[in-house]
């Protein structure tokens, strides 16, 4: 938290707690095994990179660091391991006012007690040039969260407890909803019906592009999504 709300634009971080996939780059005495990764990335000037996430590097002894120079989609990939095609998925997602004390104590009480060895919890940095855009200007609305949080619920096909890891995902929602700004990330939003896409977007955007809906797709074919709704 001091370090992300003190850096310039051009570093965006995460953590991210996983259960260590069983494969390389996580040595054997990691696999299988809760992790807590600090996901970074720096996009500018590599020696004014590496002078920025320095703090990030000390806090701490990591088990392992692959912090370094990376094309872009590998940077995009590197969690791909650890949400294997195949499991079943059910997510919520907050945007944060702050990051209290008290918001981190319940996370931390949260992602301590995952019901599935395969669910993951995302908190990221917010704000930045991201808040300097207009409400209005696209489609993406809540710009003035500070943090994001995604609650990931995953588990195998063959597992009967489905709704014993749903409610963990919404109980870790709860936990932070006191610094809640009472948005979705449209991506991370598993919750259906028109309540649950509305919360997603401010009104007047979601209004916006129910009326584009009906203009080039007014029979709602494109629907298999978290579905806006044409306009009538």
């Amino acid at each position: 938290r001091d370090v992300l709300d003190a850096a310039p634009d051009q570093l965006g971080a995460s953590a991210v707690v996983i259960t260590a996939p069983p494969q390389a780059p996580f040595p054997p005495a990691l696999q299988g095994k809760p992790v807590l990764a600090i996901a970074v990335c720096y996009a500018g000037d590599l020696a004014e990179g590496e002078r920025v996430v320095q703090p990030l590097r000390e806090f701490g002894e990591p088990a392992l660091d692959l912090i370094g120079p990376m094309p872009y989609v590998a940077m995009q990939s590197m969690f791909d391991a650890a949400s294997p095609h195949g499991l079943h998925y059910w997510e919520k997602s907050s945007y944060l006012r702050e990051l209290s004390d008290e918001t981190i104590d319940a996370y931390v009480a949260a992602v301590s007690q995952p019901t599935s060895p395969f669910s993951q919890v995302l908190l990221g940095r917010f704000g930045g040039a991201i808040s300097r855009v207009a409400e209005d200007a696209t489609a993406f609305s809540h710009r003035d969260g500070a943090y994001v949080l995604f609650a990931i619920g995953a588990w195998s096909p063959e597992d009967p407890g489905a709704e014993r890891h749903i409610a963990w995902v919404r109980g870790l929602a709860e936990a932070v909803a006191s610094v809640a700004t009472g948005g979705a990330y449209v991506n991370g939003l598993s919750e259906g019906g028109t309540d649950g896409i509305r919360s997603a977007y401010r009104t007047a955007t979601y209004d916006r592009l129910a009326r584009i809906k009906a203009v080039y797709d007014p029979s709602n074919i494109f629907r298999i999504n978290q579905n806006i709704t044409p306009a009538t």
